[in-house]
């Protein structure tokens, strides 16, 4: 089984305009994350929230993102394991 622990997945991976921080691959949803992940053969993968730097998609709080990742890994439990991010700048 091949686990990749470094996966992000959310409307914030669009958010960076440097080609050099976007991925190969268009991972903004669950099922973009899927695709690569098949055309990969990676099982299953770690998904958290990228870090927001600012671009199209507003969320310091990292609060629509969670949520994003959270449904992502509930619609595919026997793919993603989810983490939350946190901004420490915020207060809980």
């Amino acid at each position: 089984m091949i686990i990749d622990f470094y996966t992000q997945t959310g409307p914030g991976v669009a958010n960076s305009a440097s080609h050099i921080m976007r991925p190969f691959e268009d991972t903004s949803s669950a099922t973009g994350l899927l695709k690569s992940m098949d055309s990969n053969d990676i099982d299953r993968a770690v998904v958290f929230a990228p870090r927001w730097v600012g671009g199209a998609f507003v969320d310091p709080t990292y609060t629509e993102a969670n949520a994003y990742v959270a449904r992502a890994v509930q619609e595919n439990a026997d793919r993603f394991y989810g983490f939350a991010r946190v901004n420490p700048n915020y207060g809980s």
